[in-house]
């Protein structure tokens, strides 16, 4: 049977792959989506996409038009050059003679999503990272109104202990209390009730004074075990801590915790009861769906660690093969081989060791865990050093270390992307005939400054007015550098 082709118009693109990318065969951008348009706004058709964003999975020393067709059928991973740092993950296809980026972009909160200018309706409907994210949030909020709940009852209990002899300073705090209050004869009947325990159970007080908890609450779907606890404490006049289905007026049921406390006289006799009653519905509820979560990321994690040392098998094997093939031909050919001959095959071993390094970088960094980042102890002037001879710096650059660069604790695979991606953007926008790229640091008293220096084109004066947007992520990473350096 023949494929099937069809061709999406832009409506149709923006509705189904909001983050698309067209790019033609010389890797020029000939479209993009909506959702794009709005986190990089300063992103212009006929752009090179290669001036725009680095390819950062899988790894490619250098994309060009006659090897691009190395990133289709497999997931890429690429960031946006410049201040504002923006991923994509997805894949590219062959597309009306060019090729389409079709994915998504990767955020961590939704305090991410807002400060990108984007919106729920900037994502497909199929896109399940908005849902997750919220569900992160409302867990995040849950978990605060939860702990803030804690409190509120741990001192409402603390205020009741120490004024158990009087009942009516208990009346009065129990009157304000969010949580249903009762006050109890030794036979069980209530003989006072708050506003509170009126709103959870629909009952007005004239239906619940003169009765027990038993006959107002118990039903059908209620915990025997938890019910026959209850009354056992409450006939030995012991302290008492049950859950179970409370029933409403209306017949829904809602899972109370019940609290209950003995009154003693000033003879030490239990002579009365009070009770709190607790909605935990939407707590129990929360907690199921943590529980959820945390089996559902737990699972996910494991197929992520799964997917990884598959991806570093195949990933590592050609190096392998390479640096095997080289070896061979070293061997058989080594005594042939002029001086210059065999330092280039020494500089390919060299790259060939780099990328293993760099694959192995890209797949602890790609591991769920790993976004805590594992801190070590670095020399930045080896970190320099190994940038350098990764990039390909022209004859007429020179990049020189000012000043021995200082140790300190940090991720070794952050560090090295970070002064890579600056070296490489320094050298690949130098338009001078005598290039140079210089690095340096101050120290002050608690931190370190660094300092990238380039005689390139520099930032075009039409973005000069964007420099303060990103004032605060500048003095975010200064901050952060100070906590690795006394850590």
């Amino acid at each position: 049977m023949d494929d099937l082709q069809f061709i999406l118009n832009g409506s149709t693109l923006n509705a189904v792959f909001p983050f698309y990318i067209l790019i033609d065969n010389n890797l020029a951008l000939t479209g993009f989506g909506k959702s794009i348009s709005k986190m990089l706004p300063e992103l212009q058709k006929d752009d090179f996409f290669t001036d725009n964003f680095t390819i950062v999975r899988p790894f490619i020393q250098k994309i060009k038009p006659e090897n691009f067709t190395n990133l289709l059928n497999q997931l890429v991973v690429f960031t946006s050059k410049g201040f504002r740092v923006v991923t994509l993950r997805g894949q590219f296809e062959k597309y009306d003679g060019g090729y389409i980026f079709v994915g998504s972009t990767w955020f961590l909160s939704l305090e991410d999503v807002e400060k990108s200018c984007l919106k729920i309706t900037d994502f497909a409907h199929h896109d399940p990272l908005m849902e997750i994210l919220q569900v992160l949030k409302n867990q995040e909020n849950t978990n605060i109104d939860l702990k803030a709940l804690v409190v509120t009852i741990d001192k409402q209990k603390e205020e009741l202990r120490l004024d158990k002899q009087e009942l009516n300073r208990l009346s009065l705090v129990a009157s304000a209390n969010k949580n249903g209050v009762i006050f109890m004869h030794l036979n069980g009947i209530i003989f006072w009730c708050n506003d509170a325990y009126v709103e959870q159970t629909g009952f007005l007080k004239d239906e619940i004074i003169g009765k027990s908890l038993i006959e107002i609450g118990n039903n059908k779907l209620s915990n025997k075990d938890e019910v026959y606890k209850m009354v056992d404490a409450y006939a030995a006049g012991e302290f008492f801590d049950v859950e179970y289905l409370h029933l409403k007026k209306e017949g829904q049921p809602f899972l109370a915790k019940i609290t209950g406390q003995p009154i003693s006289d000033s003879d030490g006799l239990v002579s009365r009861y009070f009770a709190i009653i607790e909605d935990v519905t939407n707590q129990r509820e929360n907690e199921l769906l943590k529980e959820e979560l945390r089996i559902r990321l737990a699972e996910q994690n494991e197929r992520l660690n799964e997917y990884a040392q598959m991806v570093s098998h195949d990933l590592k094997s050609p190096l392998s093969s390479i640096h095997s093939l080289i070896s061979w031909i070293k061997d058989d050919s080594d005594k042939e081989f002029s001086t210059k001959t065999r330092q280039y095959f020494e500089l390919i071993e060299d790259k060939v060791e780099k990328m293993d390094n760099l694959i192995q970088g890209i797949l602890t960094y790609s591991k769920v865990g790993s976004l805590i980042g594992v801190k070590e102890t670095l020399n930045l002037n080896e970190i320099i050093q190994n940038c350098i001879k990764i990039i390909h710096i022209p004859e007429n650059i020179v990049v020189t270390i000012q000043n021995t660069l200082p140790t300190l604790k940090a991720d070794r695979f952050r560090m090295q992307q970070l002064f890579q991606n600056l070296i490489s953007n320094a050298v690949t926008y130098c338009d001078k005939i005598n290039g140079f790229v210089t690095i340096s640091f101050v120290e002050e008293t608690d931190n370190f400054i660094f300092a990238i220096k380039d005689n390139g084109t520099g930032i075009e004066v039409k973005y000069h007015h964007k420099y303060s947007k990103y004032l605060n992520q500048f003095l975010k990473m200064k901050n952060q550098l100070e906590l690795d350096s006394l850590l």
